[in-house]
C-alpha cells in the first residue's frame, strides 16, 4: 500500500485528497476481497485483518519499518498539498502547515482504523472524503 511521493509532489490538497481516497478505496477492495474469501470458511471480518495487521507490526521490524516509512510519505504528502495550496492561495496564508498535516494524517488513519466497524470499503471511503473536505473548509 505504499506510495512515490515524487508522484504527489505538486498536488494542492485538494489533490491530494482525491489522491488518499482512491488509494483507501483501492486497500479497501483488496483487503475486503482477503477478508471475503477467507470468511467463506471461516468467521473472517475486518476485525480480524486489523488485529493481524498489529500483532505483525509489534512482532515484525522490517514490516514496521516499512509501515513507518509509508506514514511519512503521508504525512510529506499533506506537508507538500498544504504548502501548494497556501502559495495558490486555495486555504489561509498562516495555515500551520506541520499541524494540519498531522491532523490531516490523524483524521485519515483514525478513519480507517474505523472500518473495523464497517463491512463496506466504500462508505469508509466516502466517510473519510467528507471529513477531510471538512477540514479543509475550515482552513479556507
Amino acid at each position: 500500500f505504499d506510495f512515490e511521493v515524487r508522484r504527489t509532489a505538486n498536488y494542492t490538497v485538494f489533490e491530494f485528497v482525491d489522491f488518499m481516497c482512491k488509494r483507501f478505496k483501492n486497500i479497501a477492495r483488496i483487503v475486503s476481497d482477503i477478508v471475503g474469501g477467507a470468511s467463506k470458511n471461516t468467521n473472517v471480518s475486518m476485525l480480524n485483518y486489523h488485529f493481524l495487521f498489529y500483532q505483525v507490526m509489534q512482532r515484525d521490524a522490517i514490516f514496521r519499518n516499512k509501515y513507518q516509512a509509508t506514514i511519512e510519505k503521508e504525512k510529506i504528502g499533506w506537508e507538500s498539498a498544504l504548502r501548494n495550496s497556501v502559495s495558490k492561495k486555495e486555504i489561509k496564508q498562516d495555515t500551520d502547515i506541520e499541524v494540519s498535516a498531522m491532523q490531516l494524517f490523524t483524521l485519515t488513519d483514525g478513519i480507517w482504523f474505523q472500518s473495523i466497524f464497517s463491512t463496506d470499503g466504500n462508505s469508509i471511503v466516502q466517510n473519510l472524503e467528507k471529513a477531510l473536505l471538512h477540514y479543509l473548509f475550515l482552513l479556507k
